[in-house]
């Protein structure tokens, strides 16, 4: 006998949900009418979950432990879970690319009983990283070769290859964000913190890269849910055209009201922090958040996407500018005492 849904439009699976954009995914999947189950860790809070009408799974990806139960009933993956800073690249690839594939193995396992519920489609989060720095300002596209500079970058690389491959016949969508912002990103707060004192700060002047709000990126994982003719392809998002860090740092002022003084960043300070970092790294028990190679992320001078395939084929158009993005942001911020 088939597995019945509650929801009409089904169950679906969240790795990472209690994660900065994973939390956002999950919120949008329940806006959208959706039955949400999420994996976490033995003993790990809900966090941002807290609240939420999910079905909590205890396992890890990085071991296997609780997938089958994870995925028992879902008809979709979105693999949200990942590292996005390690003190090795090993450490990326564990995570990042073994534990994808143990989950895309637990999901085509799950379509052995063909009298179950199982796993149609998988959907991850990949990286602008994956494709490398844009040559021009027309920017990189979801079918540009694909060329990372990095550990990361290689890491999601090869997470979705072992995706495709592991998950077969099942099709596997991957979506490759460049610089994230939005509530609960720790990574970008302090520059909406400095902003509040009144400091603009640049960190490449001469760099322009395009953005997007972790609520925007939510929105395509769930366009990606509800679109069968986008399964199985490669999106890139942004929120708009490409900005420069003083425009985006400009545009942060601007909501909290205080243009006060410029400050760019000098390269010789943020080589010297990656130095500090990697002199560090035997003794370091988290990941620093400059490093050698986020510096040489920084030195490219653009980091632009091209999204006409996501507009055309999964039918995908932000709902907020930089600007809202970036408001609701810094209110949330201030709200949460984070400023």
């Amino acid at each position: 006998m088939t597995k019945q849904f509650l929801s009409p439009k089904g169950r679906v699976a969240v790795t990472g949900g209690t994660g900065f954009v994973g939390s956002h995914i999950v919120e949008s999947l329940l806006e959208n009418g959706y039955e949400v189950s999420c994996l976490l860790r033995p003993g790990r809070p809900l966090g941002w979950l807290e609240g939420l009408d999910i079905r909590v799974c205890r396992g890890d990806i990085d071991s296997g432990e609780g997938l089958d139960e994870l995925l028992e009933g879902c008809h979709t993956v979105i693999h949200a879970a990942g590292l996005t800073r390690a003190l090795s690249e090993d450490q990326f690839r564990a995570v990042n690319v073994l534990g994808s594939a143990k989950l895309s193995a637990a999901a085509r396992r799950s379509g052995e009983n063909s009298s179950a519920a199982h796993i149609g489609h998988m959907i991850a989060i990949s990286s602008q990283a994956a494709v490398g720095p844009s040559p021009d300002d027309t920017g990189v596209s979801a079918d540009t070769l694909l060329r990372p500079i990095t550990p990361y970058g290689r890491s999601k690389v090869e997470m979705e290859t072992v995706m495709r491959e592991t998950a077969s016949p099942i099709p596997c969508t991957f979506l490759r964000p460049p610089t994230v912002y939005g509530p609960r990103d720790k990574d970008t707060r302090g520059l909406f913190a400095m902003a509040k004192r009144g400091v603009r700060v640049s960190l490449n002047k001469r760099c322009r890269l395009s953005f997007l709000y972790a609520k925007n990126l939510a929105d395509a994982a769930t366009a990606c849910v509800e679109r069968p003719a986008a399964w199985g392809q490669s999106f890139m998002l942004a929120d708009g055209p490409a900005l420069s860090w003083a425009e985006f740092s400009t545009l942060i002022a601007d909501t909290a009201g205080r243009r006060g003084m410029a400050f760019s960043v000098p390269s010789w300070m943020l080589s010297a922090a990656a130095g500090f970092s990697e002199l560090a790294r035997p003794f370091a028990r988290t990941p620093p958040l400059v490093n050698k190679d986020k510096v040489r992320e920084g030195r490219q001078e653009r980091w632009i996407v091209d999204t006409k395939k996501t507009e055309k084929l999964l039918g995908f158009r932000p709902r907020w500018t930089t600007a809202q993005g970036i408001a609701e942001t810094y209110a949330w911020y201030e709200l949460q005492g984070w400023l």
